[in-house]
């Protein structure tokens, strides 16, 4: 009777998510990878689940399961349904890991993953990427791709949100894409030309690109998309001239877009620091561009005869200018922060954006009033998130929103209007606006309270507020305050009385 074969040992060549790279070989089948203690490799990245992956050998082939992980398991980009055995014959994402696995003609003892001895290369810190590498030289043997190095600087300068904010100002992604484009080439002005380069339908295929672009180089663009950072191309002569930059646009784990920047010239150790400020600046704003595209893809008559009631509402207290959208401008971050997906974020956006909308049906001399509201003015005041949810009842999906427009003003330890809903129970919408309608307020200022500087009111909510805001949720926002992702830019003037 012929005996089983026995199981061969497993090689798992992994890029870490801080880009460091391992090697592992194993005859210890299935092995779980995750982020937990008891899995038998444990990989540090909060995007892992803890118990995310299962990697086992059967009939002659690798096959892997996803275990219900958050994020999802991916084979050469297309997501592996959960709970299903899949041929591993591809290169496997999990959160911000890749692993690349085969079989392994050495041995490996049997009751534990062995960790390989790291064998530098010249090119390349693994079999994986020296593939890849090859690949682009091989396409275009006149030019060498180097990794384009990000900035390790986690909060950004006074000038560069400046910049930032006005991106994220701008309404639409076509104008948030010129702002953008003026901003990068004022920072390094030998740019000759950038180009935005578009996927559709969650495909990142060159035939999708909607902008004009470069085709001449697509490998390189698929090895930005593939490694998800910048990379920059080379000539392959002494002159090292900068052919091009490639830098992918992020939020969370979803590829939004690839900024093509033509160079085509020798740059100098300062010009490079500036291209890596670029690389910066467009990290910090694929938040902002992502809102911009998912305006883009709400109904432009809806989000217009919304953003014309919010401007009458606004335009009764001059106070309040501008408001609405800076609370959706703040939301739209927390909501990047929390990896909400798209479709929430959407939904984030119309809830935030008509948070007072009730407004419209307080009298005049309530919402203008220059000094503090008598008790009774304050109960009428009270009734805006309610009027505000009746109005917009009979928009369609309205469930989706309507409790970030009717429970804004809830409080966590259930003192808040209109309902007194606690916790858990105030819908997560209305939790996330709570925080920055409150920061906002602080920060806009009347005659009798004066304005707040931005650190001190973020200050002032993180240390005062943990009975009123959701503690989580007030981490995240104090969290993007601190990297400059949330700041409130005001003059010093008071307004006249």
């Amino acid at each position: 009777m012929a005996q089983p074969s026995p199981t061969p040992a497993l090689r798992l060549t992994v890029r870490h998510a801080d880009g460091r790279r391992s090697t592992y070989r194993t005859a210890r089948l299935p092995i779980v990878a995750g982020r937990g203690g008891s899995s038998n490799l444990v990989l540090s990245d909060s995007k892992v689940s803890r118990h995310h992956l299962r990697v086992d050998y059967r009939s002659n082939c690798i096959v892997i399961e996803d275990l219900g992980s958050k994020n999802g398991t991916y084979i050469d980009g297309r997501r592996v349904p959960p709970r299903k055995l899949i041929m591993a014959n591809g290169y496997i994402t999990i959160g911000r890991t890749r692993i690349a696995l085969s079989v392994d003609s050495g041995k490996a003892a049997r009751g534990h993953v062995e960790l390989l001895p790291h064998k530098p290369k010249p090119r390349a810190a693994s079999r994986e990427a020296e593939t890849r590498l090859d690949l682009g030289i091989a396409r275009h043997p006149q030019f060498k791709i180097e990794p384009l190095l990000h900035s390790a600087r986690k909060i950004i300068s006074h000038s560069m949100y400046q910049k930032f904010a006005e991106i994220a100002a701008q309404k639409d992604i076509a104008a948030a894409l010129q702002t953008l484009r003026r901003k990068v080439m004022h920072i390094l002005p030998v740019i000759k030309n950038i180009n935005f380069l578009f996927f559709k339908n969650n495909s990142f295929f060159l035939e999708n690109f909607t902008a004009t672009a470069d085709s001449e180089f697509p490998t390189v663009y698929n090895l930005v998309r593939d490694e998800e950072r910048g990379m920059l191309l080379k000539s392959s002569g002494d002159l090292e001239i900068v052919k091009k930059a490639i830098i992918p646009v992020k939020s969370c784990s979803n590829m939004l877009m690839l900024v093509d920047i033509d160079i085509n010239r020798r740059l100098s150790n300062q010009q490079m620091d500036k291209l890596l400020e670029i690389n910066t600046l467009i990290d910090f704003c694929a938040a902002a561009l992502e809102s911009s595209l998912l305006r883009d893809e709400l109904n432009q008559v809806f989000v217009k005869m919304l953003e014309t009631i919010v401007g009458t509402v606004e335009a009764k207290d001059t106070y309040t200018h501008g408001h609405s959208e800076r609370v959706c401008r703040y939301a739209t971050v927390i909501g990047e922060e929390m990896q909400l997906s798209s479709e929430q974020k959407k939904n984030l956006i119309v809830s935030a954006l008509c948070h007072d909308i009730g407004k419209i049906a307080i009298p005049d001399a309530i919402i203008k009033k220059p000094t503090r509201l008598s008790l009774d003015e304050y109960e009428d005041m009270k009734t805006h998130p309610s009027v505000g949810a009746a109005i917009v009842r009979n928009i369609p999906d309205v469930e989706k929103f309507i409790g970030g427009i009717k429970h804004h003003h809830e409080r966590w330890d259930g003192t808040g209007y209109p309902d007194g809903l606690r916790g858990d129970n105030i819908p997560l919408f209305a939790r996330i606006i709570a925080i920055v309608d409150a920061f906002d307020a602080m920060t806009s200022g009347r005659n009798y309270t004066g304005f707040v500087d931005s650190d001190v009111a973020a200050e002032h909510l993180v240390t005062t507020g943990r009975e009123l805001f959701d503690p989580e949720i007030l981490l995240i926002f104090a969290n993007a305050c601190q990297q400059g992702r949330i700041r409130k830019e005001h003059n010093t003037c008071m307004p006249a009385a």
